[in-house]
């Protein structure tokens, strides 16, 4: 799927004319007038701390609540039962200078880490597509390393499966190794893989500011199985995916929504949690890696339909048609005080 070269090209172009409809690869813009304009347009990465900022995620959130869930309570098991979080502001996100896309450093690199059947190379092959339409950035796939490169004292055997140090794999396979134009460095592996010796596995593990992380898909079922266990593993696959490369991107665990930044403790929970990002982690994304909200829409309803996942694809669908009902609303009001 194409990378979009200019942050907002496409919808600044749209100002001068009528939106017609919305078809699978092409995104209109409904706009009566320019007046006023500054309050619905996304701001730019060095546009913080104005009115524009803010009045933009009160946007989001108003043209999307009808989809999102605020976070239900935890329970015992849950992540947040056993971990106090409180989650991260836009502001705060700002204030830290978050990892992103710089003119150097412009791409995310997948580094396999072990042996991978033909099945297993497949749902890479589409974590790394999927990756380039949910953060809008070049993804590209390294040779594999073998397992071998991990020192036995860096490996156990647990509760069933052979794991690897998560925090190993992070600081000393990855961080030395990263490559010079990465925005961010991670590992893919079949293996189980945990942080330090309390804890029994992770999902994934994805530093907030080095720029390297690590995913396994050793819990998430045999894709080869059948159909729908291929399914199943590709969309666990997919998320804690997005999960550990929103970390790399400075993104805390969100707390306020149901979204796939939550922290997950298990796999049933990590299966409640959905695919997409709440608003708030939403305008994280779309300020720091410099994408407008509906181009990042339309190239994840085409990548859901493409594989058959039409539920995740309707929801990007909503989300545009809502999206521009917010903005054509303005749009009149806008109108109407100027008549």
């Amino acid at each position: 799927m194409p990378i979009k070269s200019s942050k907002f090209k496409g919808r600044l172009k749209a100002m001068a004319i009528l939106f017609i409809g919305i078809a699978i690869g092409a995104v209109g813009h409904y706009v009566y007038s320019n007046k006023g304009l500054e309050d619905i347009l996304p701001p730019s990465k060095a546009e913080i701390e104005t009115q524009q900022f803010k009045n933009y995620l009160n946007f989001l959130e108003s043209s999307l609540d009808s989809l999102h869930q605020i976070k239900s309570n935890p329970v015992p098991g849950d992540w947040l039962y056993s971990h106090d979080e409180a989650g991260q502001t836009m502001a705060q996100y700002v204030k830290i200078k978050p990892v992103g896309k710089t003119p150097e450093r412009f791409k995310v690199y997948i580094q396999s880490l072990g042996e991978f059947d033909a099945t297993e190379k497949a749902i890479l092959i589409l974590t790394a597509d999927y990756l380039r339409s949910f953060y809008n950035i070049h993804v590209e796939i390294l040779d594999p390393i073998p397992v071998s490169i991990m020192p036995m004292d860096q490996q156990r055997d647990h509760q069933g499966y052979h794991q690897l140090n998560a925090r190993y794999i992070l600081n000393e396979v990855l961080k030395p190794a990263l490559p010079k134009d990465a925005a961010a460095y991670m590992a893919f592996t079949n293996l189980d893989i945990y942080p330090s010796e309390d804890y029994n596995f992770v999902f994934g593990l994805g530093s907030l500011k080095n720029r390297v992380g690590v995913y396994s898909i050793a819990r998430f079922g045999d894709p080869n199985f059948s159909r729908d266990a291929y399914n199943q593993c590709l969309s666990r696959t997919l998320k804690v995916a997005a999960h550990e490369l929103g970390h790399m991107f400075s993104i805390k665990h969100c707390v306020e929504y149901e979204c796939v930044m939550n922290g997950s403790n298990h796999l049933e929970e990590s299966d409640f949690k959905p695919q997409y990002l709440c608003p708030k982690d939403l305008f994280k994304v779309c300020w720091n890696l410099e994408t407008d909200e509906l181009y990042r829409f339309n190239n994840l309803a085409n990548f859901w339909q493409q594989i058959g996942f039409e539920d995740n694809a309707n929801f990007y669908r909503k989300s545009i048609l809502l999206i521009e009902q917010e903005q054509n609303e303005k749009n009149k009001k806008f109108n109407q005080k100027d008549i």
